[in-house]
């Protein structure tokens, strides 16, 4: 009697090796063990195919090597090999905050929508479908990326004339007078790892846990005691947001790094090697013996909070001079904002900038009493308010995707749920709703990329054939402003 062959192509998987292998598709990261010989290789290959055959993209990389270069190269082709480039241009992580950047980068792309595209914002995608919708270009070929330079040019005054840093529109918000041989600073208070060379450490957050005003006021008040004198001065801001002042200070100092730049980086090699820097490294350097035992950091160490045991100096300038707002556009204008720097601009520029109870410059900022503000200073005889949110810029600091998208959402059910019903008591009104620069999430700083803007004039309605506004739909229109100056200019004088 002819025995039954076995087909050994046949693989068979237990039911039991099936649940096992089951989190490789609903975790981030499954480690599957067990010694030489026991099957793990094929019984994952199995699994994977299985997924594959569910549409899942799955990659493939075996390395038999532990040398880091090698294994990143593997990666890189395997993703290539599926058709992603995704990771071309980007070096192996380092660390963990390095890997979970890539993270939310490869989510992105995978995934291919952005906050904006995510977000639940009916009446901003109302206003969008009645309105000009496009893409501006907010940041300058030439200039660094950040708030300072695309307000001023969303605001209508040209960077590259008007702009001479960051700090010094900040100063004038806080009230700090400064003269024209001043040069003032951004005075972050930031929280830095505990190695013992200052280069070594780690920056932890450039917010230090968004320490609250009173909590800096104390730690500002140490760092005047230790470091002012006739040629520096410290003065207390908001949150972790101060501002020093040099006395006749230099302006070129090399590259004096954003703390939100370097988010879980070894600060070392951002630190600023121009001789004429090195009395403010020297002082950032001596602020974490000065702050790390202060009273206040004991406290919010005890209560589980992160220390504000340095003080990070940069975005320096000398003083401001802007022309009227009202002056250049015939407007009289108001901006409501919780930062600083917005309201340092909208003072320069001879605005009202009034106070905002519970305005944070976070998520967790008072959304409607901004729009109220806003209503009310129309009410009471203003042509033009300016409502800058930071809440979607520090959720992008801070690698926090779900508050990014949540921060849009808020932004439409709470200021223009309570904007436009106030604004239709108007024969007419124009809205113009637009990031002032993107804030990746997964590099968690400030972009050059143009950004999405829409316009709509309630008497003169019109389309540009798309019913959302976001990154995707903007570039579709085909509308494009090169210069973001001219922005402000089309808003208030063009039908």
């Amino acid at each position: 009697m002819a025995r039954n062959r076995q087909n050994l192509n046949i693989i068979y998987i237990s039911d039991r090796m099936r649940e096992t292998l089951r989190p490789i598709a609903s975790c981030a990261l499954t480690a599957v063990v067990a010694p030489m010989g026991y099957g793990k290789t094929t019984a994952v290959r199995w699994f994977l195919a299985e997924q594959a055959k569910a549409g899942a993209v799955v990659l493939q990389a075996s390395i038999y090597s532990d040398n880091c270069s090698i294994f990143w190269k593997s990666v890189q082709k395997a993703f290539a090999a599926a058709g992603l480039t995704v990771l071309e241009g980007y070096d192996c992580p380092a660390d963990a905050s390095g890997a979970a950047l890539l993270l939310e980068d490869l989510c992105a792309a995978l995934g291919g929508k952005t906050p904006m595209m995510l977000a639940k914002k009916p009446r901003f995608d109302s206003l969008a479908q009645r309105g000009e919708v496009g893409l501006v270009r907010t940041v300058a070929e030439g200039l660094t990326p950040g708030s300072d330079v695309a307000n001023l040019s969303v605001m209508g005054y040209d960077p590259k004339k008007y702009y001479t840093g960051r700090s010094p529109l900040e100063a004038v918000s806080m009230g700090v007078n400064l003269g024209d041989t001043d040069v003032a600073f951004r005075c972050n208070l930031v929280t830095l790892s505990d190695e013992a060379d200052y280069a070594e450490k780690t920056m932890v957050d450039y917010c230090a846990g968004d320490i609250s005003s009173e909590e800096a006021a104390e730690i500002i008040k140490t760092v005047q005691a230790h470091f002012g004198n006739a040629e520096f001065a410290f003065h207390p801001g908001v949150s972790y947001r101060h501002c020093m002042v040099w006395h006749g200070g230099k302006l070129e100092l090399g590259h004096m790094t954003p703390p939100h730049d370097i988010s879980g980086r070894v600060v070392g090699e951002h630190l600023s090697r121009h001789p004429d820097a090195v009395r403010l490294i020297a002082m950032m350097e001596e602020s974490y013996a000065l702050l790390k035992d202060h009273p206040v950091n004991l406290a919010r160490i005890a209560a589980g909070k992160r220390p504000a045991n340095s003080i990070w100096l940069w975005g320096q300038g000398s003083k401001p001079m802007l022309p009227s707002f009202e002056a250049t556009y015939g407007v009289k204008g108001s901006v409501i904002s919780a930062v600083d720097l917005l309201k340092g601009i909208g003072k320069c520029a001879g605005m009202d900038t009034p106070e905002v109870p519970g305005a944070t410059g976070y998520i967790d900022t008072n959304f409607k009493g901004k729009a109220q503000a806003a209503v009310d200073a129309l009410a009471s005889g203003k042509d033009f308010v300016y409502i800058h949110i930071e809440a979607p810029d520090e959720c992008g600091h801070r690698n926090e995707p779900e508050n990014k998208v949540r921060a849009i959402e808020l932004i439409d059910e709470q200021v223009l749920s309570v904007l436009l019903p106030a604004l239709e008591q108007y024969d007419d009104y124009k809205v113009m709703i637009l990031p002032d620069h993107p804030t990746p999430i997964v590099t968690r700083t400030h972009a050059g990329d143009p950004v999405p803007y829409m316009i709509y004039h309630k008497n003169k309605e019109k389309s540009s054939g798309v019913d959302s506004i976001n990154e995707e739909s903007a570039k579709a229109t085909g509308n494009f402003i090169e210069y973001g100056s001219g922005i402000m200019q089309k808003f208030l004088t063009e039908d």
